[in-house]
């Protein structure tokens, strides 16, 4: 998804004339960042309540054979 802020920015920027429209490039790059710091802001909280919730489970978890292992390598 990140991927995809940052390709959409670049084309965006990329269609823009320069030298006719530089005051808006500069405009557009401080609010993606922001967006794109906000997203990645909500994916690692989501990744810190998921961890979280696993913690504090009861219930053991499946652990890895090695074929999985070797392929998460």
């Amino acid at each position: 998804m990140a991927g995809g802020i940052l390709w959409f920015t670049h084309l965006s920027i990329k269609s823009i004339n320069i030298y006719k429209y530089l005051i808006e490039k500069l405009r557009v790059q401080p609010v993606d960042i922001i967006i794109f710091a906000a997203i990645m802001a909500t994916l690692g909280f989501q990744v810190l309540l998921q961890a979280f919730e696993q913690l504090i489970k009861d219930d053991p978890l499946e652990h890895m054979n090695s074929n999985q292992l070797l392929c998460c390598m």
